[in-house]
């Protein structure tokens, strides 16, 4: 029997993952929400170059630095190319692993708790690890970590991350010795360091070592100030390896984020109030989501301005602190909670908004490995109330029971999977539960007027500007859906309206020195806007505007400077998005 459960059960697993997440996830192509920048244009997957695939690990792109994730995705390019099933049949592969991983970690941690060896579970116990190994992997808030080809990172730093964990329970479970032999920590190290190179979620792996130290460990006490003793000290020493790589991952994670424009908030535009309320909200948003995983979305956007008084936040400021004085109350007798708390909220931290890094408000793709404590306590705690001596009719009640919320969570995770199928559903879907945002109207008015639909994308342009009047692609947008409809003055002050209230700026000024140039023929005052785009890309060169260069060389041979048209010119011909252009105006500059 219990041999049997040895192998039923991982197999289950792996077959209600792939049954849950592949049909959907296979239909998926790229999405308009950082899919198409990173794989259809994106030069860093499209080599296998060993000297290429080293550079990796040296860069910060996309405000990342994830040199593993991207050897992965390059990878997956040279398997399928642009086509996007080679990158979704990787997510759930890594995420079926996963699965398993969360099942042999809770059945060690319920072997840990009892003081005993892994071999000695019962089958009950094995059931119990396989439900809370499915309560992780078939949950709706997985949907976006295993669904959106860009979150290799998460799936793949994941598996190394519980690979580390069980590494790490394995080498200190039931030794005799105040530390682990070094030898034994090896593998967890190595695993560690392989995890933060695809993202740096492991960071803060070292506190989590102390948390199983705590409980089911039961290395150290649950109190801090009783850790001075030599043996204890041994124990925290034996943290070393695993901190210093958590410091050298935060120290590049935060280089990283600042190296990407306008990703990282500051205090000016999100200060101490809007960060502290986001921190609770967090706190309260992926458990509650976990509980009563409805409204789930692609995006909830921080707001443009933030009330601290609104309904979701007040909420909030009452479940966190009763939950927390909750847990502090039930630890003392379940050890088990408390260690899910804790690992929770550590986990969560670094994404808290603390430390604002991008647009949202929360992400469902944060629970991805902040919430498995979650799925482990359920696990443990069912193998408790599941032990042979206890009633075999409540045991089977209990097992039914587990069946059909599996059966639900896994029918609404395939539901969420398919929302993202494109970027069409991906959106209409966001927009249906209530979770709209400026960026999510303004890719769906880029698609409309890709599309030729001008009037749909004016729609949907000036309802990302009323969302977010600092958002500068929704002027934009608006610009030139007006344009395409003909409304030239409108256009040109939607366009200085973006001038006025929005950020980054440079798009604007070169849309709206093509309007003058070409729609009015103000060649002056074209210059003017096409210099200010090119001066805000020069002092940032993550930002690009090629037609502000291709604009500059048209509007100087307008303006009969045909010597600073020339060399505006010859450096739009450099871009290749821009050099037929560029080239053609050269000749006629030539032939004049």
């Amino acid at each position: 029997m219990l041999r049997a459960a040895r192998v039923l059960i991982p197999a289950v697993i792996l077959v209600a993952i792939v049954g849950v997440f592949l049909p959907a996830a296979m239909n998926g192509n790229f999405v308009d929400y950082d899919d198409e920048d990173l794989f259809l244009s994106n030069p860093l997957i499209r080599s296998l170059d060993p000297t290429h695939l080293l550079r990796l690990f040296g860069t910060f792109a996309f405000g990342h630095y994830q040199p593993l994730t991207w050897i992965s995705h390059t990878i997956d390019f040279h398997l399928s190319g642009t086509r996007a099933y080679s990158h979704h049949a990787g997510n759930v592969a890594l995420h079926a692993l996963n699965g398993v991983l969360v099942y042999l970690l809770c059945a060690r941690l319920i072997a840990a708790a009892r003081r005993i060896a892994p071999s000695r579970l019962r089958p009950t116990d094995l059931l119990a690890a396989g439900v809370a190994a499915l309560l992780f992997a078939i949950h709706p808030l997985r949907a976006e970590s295993v669904a959106w080809a860009t979150e290799r990172r998460d799936v793949l730093s994941t598996a190394l991350l519980l690979g580390a964990a069980i590494a790490y329970v394995r080498a200190v479970a039931g030794t005799a010795a105040p530390i682990a032999r070094p030898k034994a920590l090896v593998p967890a190290v190595v695993l560690l360091a392989l995890s933060l190179t695809a993202k740096a979620w492991g960071m803060s792996f070292f506190v989590l070592a102390l948390i199983l130290d705590v409980f089911p460990l039961r290395r150290l006490p649950p109190n801090p100030l009783q850790w001075r003793t030599r043996a204890h000290r041994a124990v925290l020493l034996e943290k070393l390896p695993f901190a210093l790589l958590g410091i050298a991952a935060a120290v590049t994670a935060a280089a990283a984020q600042r190296a990407s424009p306008d990703t990282m908030r500051s205090l000016a535009d999100w200060g101490l109030i809007e960060r502290f309320v986001q921190a609770i909200y967090g706190l309260h948003f992926y458990l509650a989501s976990t509980v009563w995983p409805t409204g789930l979305a692609v995006l909830y956007e921080l707001p443009y301005r933030l009330n601290a008084l609104e309904s979701r936040f007040l909420i909030a400021y009452v479940t966190v602190p009763v939950g927390l004085a909750a847990v502090i109350l039930v630890a003392r007798r379940r050890p088990a909670v408390g260690a899910a708390a804790a690992a929770y909220i550590t986990l969560l931290l670094p994404v808290l908004g603390i430390a604002q890094s991008g647009p949202q408000l929360a992400a469902d793709r944060y629970s991805y490995v902040s919430c498995i404590g979650w799925a482990i306590l359920v696990g443990g705690a069912l193998a408790d109330k599941w032990r042979p001596r206890k009633d075999r009719v409540p045991r089977r009640v209990g097992i039914a029971l587990c069946c059909a919320i599996l059966c639900f969570l896994g029918a609404l995770c395939w539901q969420q999977v398919r929302a993202w199928r494109d970027s069409d559903t991906l959106w209409e879907h966001a927009f249906r539960v209530g979770a709209e945002s400026a960026i999510g109207h303004g890719n769906t008015a880029l698609r409309r007027l890709r599309d030729g639909a001008p009037d749909a994308a004016l729609h949907h342009a000036t309802r990302s500007a009323e969302i977010r009047p600092d958002y500068a692609p929704a002027w934009v947008l608006q610009g030139r859906a007006l344009r395409r409809l003909g409304r030239t003055d409108e256009a040109i002050i939607a366009l200085e309206r973006g001038l006025e209230l929005a950020r980054p700026k440079h798009l604007l000024h070169a849309d709206l020195g093509h309007l003058l140039l070409h729609e009015r023929g103000n060649a002056a005052a074209a210059v003017n806007h096409f210099r200010a785009a090119l001066d805000i890309c020069r002092d940032n060169p993550a930002y690009r505007a090629p037609a502000a260069q291709l604009g500059l060389g048209q509007a100087l041979r307008a303006s009969g400077d045909l010597l600073g048209a020339r060399e505006a010119l010859r450096s739009a011909a450099r871009v290749e998005s821009t050099r037929a252009a560029a080239e053609r105006e050269l000749q006629l500059i030539d032939g004049d």
